[in-house]
């Protein structure tokens, strides 16, 4: 009986483990994914709740015009979440997304200088920046330490970084600085040495990174948002253009 016991605890806390590591799939337009809001709000829904989500032709979940759950606009129409295999996991997406915090979420990814998501009744969310619950401290030590190899993040590397990279201080007079540092990992030349405990894959061992990893956990991940959200913006004396 003892023996019929642990296999059966070891069946059922295995199944268990897979099931927590399989991810969402969410299948949404081409188009939409190419404007970049899937790489700003998907870690944060990740950091929030655990919950993984990965983008997929055919997904569990998917947006479409004609769906289940209205979530946001956009181009003019009302998008809905439709829940092809509905589960815990997905139900809490979908619940996040059309919330207050994922409707905040949504308005603070400003690509042009504005909204590009409306809530589901075409009104602006008046209060679109999304509060981060990390250690701005510990982001300052981490922010120096990670990104000062390349960027100058404040004064006490203001004589270091690369100079063909910006401030962080510059950085943050792009319209969508926020999109740009929450998903900086996604962006071009950092997947290639970068990794985020749960937010990235390991590398290929056919494709070890070229240069010394940046290697860091979600909470070191939130605590440099949370450093980023509250350094000043740097005064260059005109607009600067987003490339």
């Amino acid at each position: 009986m003892r023996c019929v016991l642990t296999v059966l605890a070891v069946l059922f806390f295995g199944a268990s483990v897979r099931a927590e590591e399989a991810p969402l799939r969410l299948a949404a337009p081409a188009e939409m994914i190419e404007t970049g809001v899937f790489d700003y709000i998907l870690p944060r829904f990740r950091l929030k709740t655990q919950v993984r989500i990965e983008l997929a032709e055919e997904g569990d979940l998917e947006l479409l015009t004609g769906g289940d759950t209205a979530v946001f606009k956009w181009q003019g129409e009302t998008w809905r979440l439709s829940e092809r295999n509905a589960s815990q996991a997905s139900r809490k997406f979908v619940d996040w997304l059309a919330s207050d915090i994922g409707q905040n979420t949504l308005a603070a990814f400003q690509p042009e200088g504005a909204p590009a998501f409306l809530p589901p009744d075409g009104e602006a969310v008046l209060e679109a920046a999304v509060e981060t619950e990390g250690d701005t401290h510990e982001g300052d030590k981490l922010a120096h330490f990670h990104c000062g190899r390349c960027h100058v993040v404040s004064d006490k590397n203001r004589m270091g970084g690369i100079g063909s990279t910006p401030s962080f201080g510059a950085m943050k007079n792009f319209p969508d600085w926020e999109a740009k540092f929450a998903g900086f990992f996604t962006l071009n030349p950092h997947p290639s040495f970068t990794q985020i405990t749960g937010l990235t894959e390991p590398f290929a061992p056919s494709n070890p990174p070229p240069i010394a990893p940046v290697e860091m956990s979600e909470e070191d991940y939130e605590a440099i948002l949370a450093y980023v959200s509250q350094i000043p913006v740097k005064d260059l004396g005109g607009a600067v253009v987003a490339k």
